[in-house]
């Protein structure tokens, strides 16, 4: 039996490989996110300092079901070299490498012991066993050589079947990490914080660190990170991504933060007691302060957004926003349309985003219209009552800016009745009753003199009711030919398959619905 692959043999990079490569360099660039920048950034290209754990050993990405295996991965020391900067502090580099490498060995040694059972759950607690890279050593004044400029890569690594330990400091900024970031300001002139997580950090302790000149949201941006990094740093590009999810000003103050996991000594059941405020519509709902709010994202020119129409064709509305780069230094800008709807007998959050859109690159002075669009169906709110998506009679609100909480109002939408949506059952109902929060007092205090106001109709919301009953078993001549050559475990193996632990009996070709028992190939399969 001959096994056939599309994957090719040959060593050398192949066109598709180039074309990827290129696409993630682009998504990567379109991805960073500036937090904070005094003006120190964009920096010219030449000699810098580089410390932390994340700029020789960059993660690129979470792990589990979220790891990728690519030819390779450039890490931010290999692009800031490839852009031509010149990093000065080696020999720091060079002992935090010896010293990775001799934790690492430590850490593999310890779980491959866990991993030497035939318990799977023991398995799966040995891969989840998380690495946590060393800091490295003391930083001196003899690691300070040409350059006043440093940059400190804070690293986390999480991911499926890895959460961080809150109750371990894994998602903030360790007392070490804090004491090099002090260090490193009283050494350089310019400290950069680059943070090379897939999650927001409780950034808290660093309120009494003086001298941060800029900090930058880096995450985990694939194999191409390390480039895009060096490129935004020297301003051949400017940072133009935004925040997806809200930074709290600490941990704490996300709702039911001490409530999670083993936090609550509960690990076998999960309340989600925050009901639809999660994220930014818990911050903005309660009107909580946050660090970094959703959509935020700073660049290194400035833009203008002005609304030059709304309109309204049945339920589809259409906003156009006007961009123009009203600073020195090209650079993409995203436009964010929010929306507020009627607070009637449907608990709803201060606001949800109902569009957004990126500019091209733009030059300085240069504009480009933006059309935002959406369906005002998708605004309904669900009726645990009525097992229905409801849109409300009222005013509907809608707000253009440059992140969640730096909008304006410029459309109010009417709807003279209730209207549905769409018509379900209650095929899941809670089995075990408990307490939500308590919805906010939301009260909207917009200046809405210069709003455009449009109206929608009833009439044009058409109800769309959806049934649900137990699908028939799909017959066909040819897949119950292969049914009757199946056993019931065959079945098994078929939903299951070999599974990621079984080193024999199964066929290893680079697709996983491949991963099947060998046995299979006997039954002409």
């Amino acid at each position: 039996m001959k096994y056939f692959s599309k994957a090719s043999y040959s060593n050398s990079e192949t066109y598709r490989e180039k074309n990827h490569r290129r696409i993630a360099y682009d998504a990567a660039c379109e991805g960073i996110v500036l937090l904070e920048n005094d003006g120190t950034l964009p920096i010219k290209v030449g000699n810098i300092a580089l410390y932390g754990p994340g700029g020789l050993h960059t993660i690129k990405g979470g792990t589990g079901s979220g790891e990728v295996n690519e030819r390779n991965s450039v890490t931010i020391l290999q692009g800031l070299e490839n852009a031509k900067f010149t990093v000065t502090n080696q020999a720091w580099l060079s002992d935090y490498k010896e010293e990775y490498a001799i934790k690492l060995a430590a850490h593999n040694a310890k779980v491959a012991k866990m991993a030497r059972t035939l318990s799977i759950s023991k398995i799966m607690n040995a891969m989840a066993e998380q690495f946590l890279p060393p800091y490295g050593r003391e930083i001196t004044k003899e690691d300070v050589k040409e350059t006043d400029i440093a940059i400190y890569v804070v690293s986390r690594q999480a991911g499926e079947g890895g959460d961080l330990r809150v109750d371990k400091g894994e998602n903030s900024l360790s007392s070490t990490e804090v004491a090099q970031l002090k260090r490193l300001n009283e050494l350089y002139k310019k400290t950069i914080l680059v943070i090379n997580t897939g999650f927001p950090m409780d950034l808290s302790l660093l309120d009494d660190v003086k001298g941060l000149n800029a900090i930058i949201y880096f995450s985990q941006l694939g194999m191409e990170g390390g480039n895009a990094l060096a490129d935004i740093l020297s301003g051949k590009v400017s940072p133009s991504g935004r925040l997806s999810s809200t930074w709290a000003k600490k941990y704490e103050d996300t709702p039911f933060s001490q409530e999670y996991s083993y936090l609550n000594d509960n690990l076998d059941d999960e309340y989600y007691k925050e009901g639809i405020y999660v994220g930014y519509r818990y911050f903005d709902s309660f009107g909580v302060k946050p660090r970094y709010e959703f959509g935020y994202g700073l660049s290194y020119t400035t833009t203008e957004i002005t609304v030059t129409g709304a309109k309204a064709n049945k339920t589809q509305m259409q906003v156009d926003a006007k961009v123009t780069n009203t600073g020195k230094h090209c650079s993409k800008e995203v436009v964010q349309l929010y929306a507020s709807c009627p607070q009637g007998k449907l608990n709803r959050e201060y606001q949800s985003l109902a569009a957004f859109g990126k500019t091209k690159e733009l030059q300085p002075g240069e504009s480009e219209t933006l059309t935002l669009s959406f369906d005002m169906k998708d605004l309904a709110g669900f009726s645990e009552n009525d097992a229905s998506f409801i849109l409300e009679k009222g005013e509907y609100i809608l707000r253009v800016g440059h992140s969640s909480r730096k909008t304006r109002p410029i459309a109010v939408i009417s709807l003279a009745e209730d209207s549905i949506v769409s018509k379900h059952q209650n095929i899941c109902p809670v089995k075990e009753k408990f307490e939500e929060i308590s919805p906010p007092q939301v009260n909207y205090k917009d200046n809405l003199i210069d709003a455009i106001y449009l109206k929608i109709k009833a009439a044009d919301i058409e109800t769309i009711t959806y049934t649900y009953k137990i699908p028939s078993v799909y017959h066909d001549e040819k897949v119950d030919a292969i049914m009757k050559k199946f056993t019931i475990k065959d079945m098994v193996d078929v939903v299951v398959g070999a599974g990621m632990f079984s080193s024999k009996n199964k066929v290893n070709v680079p697709v996983q619905w491949a991963i099947q028992p060998r046995n299979f190939t006997k039954k002409d399969l």
